[in-house]
Order: C-alpha cells, then structure tokens, then sequence
C-alpha cells in the first residue's frame, strides 16, 4: 500500500505545480495575438498630421455624414468640394480581427455619396475611418458602427 507522508506531499505538489506551469506556457504560446497595427511607432511618428487633419475636419462648415442601413455603409462629404477634388480611401478597421480589415478607395457619384456593401463585413463592432483630401489639404472622419 502507498504511503503518503509530508515529504511525498510536497514533492506532488511541486510536480503537479511544474506541469501545470508548462502546460499554461504552451497555452499561451499557441494563442494568436492581434495587435492594433504591425507599425505602431512609424504611426505614432505621424500623429501630429493626424492631429492636423482632424482639427481641420472639425473646422468644416459641413462634416461627412456615415450611416449604416441593414445593407450598405452610405457615405456623404460636403457639397462645398467637387467630387472630383475629393480623394482617399475608406478604412473599415474591426478591433477584435485585424485580418478582416478592409480597404476602400473613394469613388463618389454626382451627390458626393460613395455606397459600401455590408456583405463583405463579418457582424460585429466596426470602425469607419476615413482619410482624405481635396487638393493639398488632409481631413479625417471616424465613426463605429455595428454590423449586424
């Protein structure tokens, strides 16, 4: 028959201690990681210009309107720019799987409304970002939605 005393015990305990620390290691290892952005540094290098383009957006008489219906993301800029100065691109970022991110450029009808099908997006949280230019100078929209 086994006997146990308190040798034996502490010795267990240390052992299953071990185990159970390689085996959560192993766990962790194998668990993915998504990060915001491969490039942080390089995109923190250039906030300020995002900075700028923000102030300069809230400083528009007319803001870009962005609304989701159950199939589209409908986006308008503002009538004082001619659709063909406006410029840039669509970012449709998901926080939780920066694999699903999707990019857009901007190509806009007469009205200065550009149309983006939900049908490529997975449901969930969404952030709607949107760069761009008339000319020289920079502006930028941002706006989270829910795909559902």
């Amino acid at each position: 028959m086994f006997k146990l005393n308190w040798g034996k015990s502490i010795a267990i305990f240390y052992i299953m201690f071990v185990l159970w620390l390689l085996g959560f290691a192993l766990y962790t290892k194998s668990e993915d990681v998504n990060l915001v952005t491969e490039n942080y540094y390089e995109q923190e290098l250039q906030y300020q210009d995002q900075i700028n383009k923000i102030n300069r957006t809230k400083n528009l008489p007319e803001q870009v309107s962005i609304k989701y219906s159950g199939d589209q993301i409908g986006l308008t800029f503002p009538d004082i720019f001619s659709k063909d100065d406006i410029a840039g691109k669509v970012h449709l970022y998901r926080p939780s799987d920066n694999k699903l991110d999707l990019f857009e450029n901007i190509e806009l009808d007469a009205a200065n409304q550009m149309e983006i099908p939900v049908s490529k997006l997975a449901k969930g949280l969404w952030k709607v970002k949107v760069d761009w230019q008339v000319k020289s100078d920079g502006y930028f929209n941002e706006q989270i939605i829910l795909v559902n």
